[in-house]
């Protein structure tokens, strides 16, 4: 995970034998960076000077790992209440949610502008199966009352996941490809797989609203995938950004 000129407002996790890189260009971090036994965090300035809080190595992480895990694991087998796909992808789309748990699964390449647009009392989960590729002017972003932090996006395919000065809201589980985030704004949290290439460059990784008061992300509710990544976030004091290993 290579940071460059970027500002996390919250903590970063890395599990595993997964590595971070804080390179010389004012990257923040607004909170902890927690690392594993077997994980490493380089920060090139080598004072930790742009870190508000602290850097603690032999963390156990294990909890969270698994939680994410299985959040993930859990998603994929809820029962979709829209689906799009085809032709319906080649333009920006706008989604009409309800209260409750929405599962929208996007079955294609999501080159276009999403809208999630519902009540307050919704909460999202969007199942993506090609590839993200968001550029200027494109992005996933809620309208209405939709909170940004009960929104969930399961990306489950291999190839680079991709946003080039775009805005995202909500957290996004990516345990299979590589990440390129580029002039970008994420209104949420990251989690990451193993062995993954992740460069996060001119970025800013916000805590989702309703803010919590640490400045990272509590997931309210227990259905899906949301029970599951609150555990994860509570257990480890809340992790913006999470390479799983």
């Amino acid at each position: 995970m290579d940071i460059n000129k970027s500002t996390i407002e919250g903590s970063i996790g890395l599990a595993g034998s997964s590595s971070g890189l804080m390179d010389k260009n004012s990257e923040v971090i607004l909170a902890n960076v927690d690392v594993a036994t077997g994980a490493t965090f380089t920060d090139a300035a080598s004072n930790y000077s742009n870190i508000s809080g602290a850097v603690h190595h032999n963390v156990n992480l294990s909890a969270s790992v698994t939680a994410v895990e299985n959040a993930y694991s859990n998603d994929s087998t809820l029962a979709a209440t829209q689906t799009f796909s085809g032709s319906k992808l080649n333009a920006p789309l706008t989604v009409q949610g309800t209260a409750g748990v929405n599962v929208i699964d996007i079955n294609g390449n999501l080159t276009q502008k999403l809208t999630l647009n519902g009540p307050a009392a919704s909460r999202w989960v969007v199942n993506v199966t090609g590839q993200i590729q968001l550029n200027a002017g494109a992005g996933i972003v809620t309208t209405g009352g939709v909170h940004t932090d009960q929104v969930i996006i399961d990306y489950e395919s291999s190839k680079t996941l991709q946003i080039n000065s775009a805005v995202i809201d909500g957290n996004i589980i990516d345990p299979l490809s590589a990440a390129q985030i580029n002039m970008s704004t994420i209104n949420g949290n990251l989690y990451f797989g193993s062995n993954q290439t992740i460069a996060i460059n001119s970025g800013l990784i916000t805590a989702p609203t309703p803010k919590a008061l640490s400045s990272v992300l509590v997931i309210l509710g227990a259905v899906g995938g949301f029970g599951l990544l609150q555990n994860a976030i509570r257990r480890n004091g809340g992790l913006q950004m999470l390479k799983l290993a």
